[in-house]
């Protein structure tokens, strides 16, 4: 609550959260490869929430050999979330950097397939897993 200058936990995560995507249906965070004396995760994670309270994590992407071996050089591993016109698009579009399978890529979801993903799974919390790894 801003007016009492409170903060209520909603649900942990592994690293830092710099990127976030939000649409009047649904939103999502990405954390980030960020190590630290906290951030110990080697994975990058992508939550996402029908209300803003109930997260589910629906990505886990492990860092790639290149980004393992170069932390303190380039940026760290990240899934961005560009900006779009479309208040609510068919596709949400995401930017990784340094992740296996998917480095330098642009990975689309299709917005109704996520939906009815996070409808199925709300309070259920299973993770979908990268190709069904971890």
């Amino acid at each position: 609550c801003p007016e009492e200058k409170k903060f209520d936990s909603l649900t942990p995560i592994s690293g830092s959260a710099f990127y976030r995507y939000n649409s009047p249906s649904v939103s999502m965070i990405s954390t980030v490869v960020e190590p630290s004396e906290i951030n110990r995760s080697k994975s990058v994670e992508i939550w996402a929430s029908l209300d803003h309270e109930n997260w589910i994590r629906i990505a886990k992407l492990r860092m790639d050999i290149w980004a393992s071996l170069s932390l303190k050089i380039f940026r760290y591993p990240e899934v961005r979330f560009p900006e779009s016109d479309d208040s609510d698009p068919d596709r949400i579009s995401m930017f990784c950097s340094g992740t296996r399978h998917f480095g330098n890529c642009q990975v689309v979801v299709d917005r109704g397939s996520l939906l009815a993903y996070l409808k199925s799974s709300h309070g259920d919390r299973n993770d979908m897993k990268e190709n069904g790894k971890q």
